[in-house]
């Protein structure tokens, strides 16, 4: 059973709420509200794996990259599976596609961006722990570091091809 202790402080950044407010007058409510709801299952399916892992969350701050839960140290498996609670949480709002559409498209875009394995998204996260693992000592950090700027330049470069094929 879980053990609901204390609360858990959280914070909004200004630039959120910035954010926020361009994209309201950008894209129609239903959607905002649909990407809200998926992004709050998506932390809160975070929450539920860091508590199952004994995790004490100190404190959530929510700005221009999401949601960024302080927590006590966690061991590498741990890290993994909280890592990839998130995506796995929206990917299973598919589930619900047939009754809220837009929440379950909102969970999977979400969770597919997540997945993108640069730190600090969860992908990377998650890359970054087997990559400690595999290879212990600052190696392993090497690696992971030259693994998110190759990560990158294929982003940068299938950015250029994409630019090239749509003005042909």
């Amino acid at each position: 059973m879980l053990k609901w202790q204390n609360k858990v402080p959280i914070s909004i950044k200004p630039e959120f709420c910035i954010i926020l407010a361009l994209t309201l007058l950008i894209l129609p409510v239903k959607w905002i509200f649909a990407w809200i709801l998926a992004s709050a299952f998506h932390e809160l399916c975070h929450y539920i794996a860091l508590k199952l892992s004994c995790c004490e969350v100190l404190r959530v701050q929510i700005n221009l990259n999401g949601a960024i839960m302080e927590t006590d140290i966690l061991s590498c498996t741990a890290e993994i599976l909280c890592a990839l609670a998130g995506p796995l949480g929206g990917l299973s709002l598919l589930l619900i596609a047939k009754w809220l559409p837009r929440v379950a498209i909102c969970g999977c875009f979400q969770s597919l961006y997540n997945l993108i394995p640069i730190f600090p998204l969860d992908g990377g996260r998650a890359v970054a722990c087997v990559l400690k693992r595999l290879f212990p000592g600052t190696q392993g950090e090497r690696i992971k570091s030259i693994w998110d700027s190759c990560i990158l330049l294929a982003f940068v470069f299938l950015t250029i091809f994409l630019i090239i094929q749509y003005q042909k």
